[in-house]
């Protein structure tokens, strides 16, 4: 499989790990070109994507890929991958699953229990909302 993560970070990362020691192919963004250069010397092949700018190779490798992940959060102005690849993602010729990892903050504080994807969002906190 050629998986393409936006944002490397802690989840992003150990899930870009995992599916490279299966043998598929990875490659995602980070916010720096220093943490970029860290991790393709790591063997994870990371592009620059955030505020100061976007790789250019970034469309090519959505082009390419057969499942995105994205792990960015969304910021006071919304999802800034939709905002900056809404139309690359949607003319991907091999995409077939695209997954959106997100925080359980949504869910609010529930003491404990259980939440799932049928639990309400009651979050209280202003990155949750977001």
């Amino acid at each position: 499989m050629n998986l393409f993560i936006f944002g490397l970070g802690f989840s992003g990362r150990t899930i870009a790990e995992r599916r490279l020691a299966r043998g598929d192919t990875v490659t995602g963004t980070v916010r720096s070109h220093d943490k970029a250069q860290a991790l393709s010397a790591a063997g994870i092949p990371a592009r620059v994507f955030g505020p100061d700018g976007h790789d250019n190779a970034i469309d090519a490798d959505v082009a390419g890929s057969e499942a995105l992940l994205i792990s960015v959060p969304p910021g006071t102005g919304g999802d800034p991958v939709l905002a900056a690849y809404t139309r690359q993602i949607a003319a991907a010729p091999n995409l077939r699953w695209i997954g959106y990892l997100s925080t359980i903050g949504v869910y609010g504080d529930h003491g404990g229990a259980w939440v799932d994807e049928q639990t309400p969002a009651t979050p209280t906190n202003a990155r949750s909302i977001e």
